[in-house]
């Protein structure tokens, strides 16, 4: 023994260590072919289909194992919570990749149901409780990747030219839909680590954030289907001012939050922070009409706004839950993600190169981890039965 007392881990469900193991190993995977490509972890977010496709994977996963810890689901006989969404993500992956158009609008398809029952599983779970804003928010995240995913069945038919049905583009509402759901998620997951749960219907700032979220979430819908920048400006003031709110909610509880929730999720906070600047800046600049379509928006400043979310956010969420403890993953993961969002400002591949492979170390750590405590759990539980049967 050392003597270095480790902070107990957060209590997980079996299906949430399931969730956020497959995640994690997605998010090592897409790194190293970002580091070998050279185009970075966030090619699947704004580069081709294929590499699209598995970040949805593993930011799908991460939210979906952060809304079963959260809500503390998936023990006993519910690991469909786990086995049916990770089954069906990864045929989704394995699609994208290998097979033609009608394979990846089926396991689309698939992919949807598994969300769908993920989240009616969830919202049975607070029937009999007074529901919290942390649970409103993660299960309107979850409402926002259900979405996502038809947008990307819709899209799929309609490429495909079997049918035109949408009434909006499928394929550009989807990818704001789930930057808006990492955002969505982080809050909650962070919120429910500084503050914990507080009831919606006595904290009116938390009823309010939430429901500027879903209000903004529509107004990006209409926006897309109207091809209105001034909507989508207005949806991203509504996100700034929900964020804004959260900040100011739980900023006070940091100082005293334990430390395995303060660390990952006070960089949450302050990648949220961000966030609302880089929103803030690419409204300013429309306003000013220095943008006269989102499409001129600098590229730059496009990947540094999917970087915060995507990485900043999401991965703080999984690392904060899988290893709060570690504090190699957790610098690596940050110091990781700043250095690729300064690297790709300044133009410098290698500096981004460099950065995911940093972010890959930390993030197979947070695995191990994980993997390991997962195991010590285990062991745990099973000499228990043991003394149990003994006795």
């Amino acid at each position: 023994m050392s003597g270095t007392v480790r902070e107990p881990s957060v209590e997980l469900t079996t299906a949430a260590r399931l969730l956020l193991a497959a995640s994690l190993g997605l998010v090592v995977l897409s790194a190293a072919g970002g580091v070998v490509t050279g185009d970075g972890l966030l090619r699947g977010v704004i580069g081709d289909r294929p590499g699209r496709e598995i970040a949805l994977g593993w930011v799908s996963l991460g939210v979906l194992g952060g809304a079963a810890a959260l809500f503390g689901a998936g023990a006993g006989r519910r690991l469909w919570l786990a086995w049916f969404p990770i089954a069906a993500v990864t045929l989704h992956e394995a699609a994208s990749w290998f097979a033609g158009d009608a394979a990846r609008t089926a396991t689309a398809a698939v992919a949807l149901a598994a969300v769908v029952a993920f989240l009616l599983a969830l919202a049975s779970r607070v029937r009999a409780v007074p529901i919290a804003v942390t649970h409103a928010g993660m299960l309107l995240a979850l409402v926002i990747l259900a979405a996502g995913l038809l947008f990307e069945v819709v899209a799929e038919v309609n490429r495909v030219g079997a049918a035109d049905w949408v009434p909006f583009r499928a394929a550009g509402a989807r990818s704001p839909s789930l930057s808006l759901m990492a955002v969505v998620a982080g809050t909650a997951v962070a919120e429910w680590r500084l503050i914990g749960h507080r009831p919606a219907v006595t904290a009116t700032w938390g009823l309010a954030q939430t429901l500027l979220f879903a209000v903004g979430w529509a107004a990006l819908l209409v926006g897309t289907a109207a091809d209105s920048l001034d909507l989508l400006v207005g949806s991203a003031a509504l996100h700034g001012v929900a964020v804004a709110i959260f900040l100011g909610r739980v900023a006070p509880g940091l100082p005293g939050a334990p430390a395995r929730g303060r660390r990952c999720s006070g960089a949450t906070v302050l990648f949220l922070a961000v966030h609302m600047g880089l929103l803030a800046h690419v409204g300013w600049g429309i306003a000013r009409r220095d943008y006269l379509e989102l499409a001129q928006v600098p590229g730059w400043l496009t990947f540094a706004v999917d970087q915060v979310v995507f990485a900043g956010v999401v991965l703080n969420l999984l690392v904060g839950l899988a290893a709060p403890w570690s504090r190699m993953a957790f610098w690596a993961v940050n110091l990781g993600v700043t250095a690729s969002i300064l690297g790709r400002v300044a133009g410098a591949g290698a500096v981004d190169r460099l950065a995911t492979a940093v972010i890959s170390i930390g993030v197979a750590a947070g695995l191990a981890t994980l993997l390991r405590s997962g195991a010590a759990d285990h062991q745990a539980a099973s000499a228990v039965m043991t003394t149990d049967a003994g006795g």
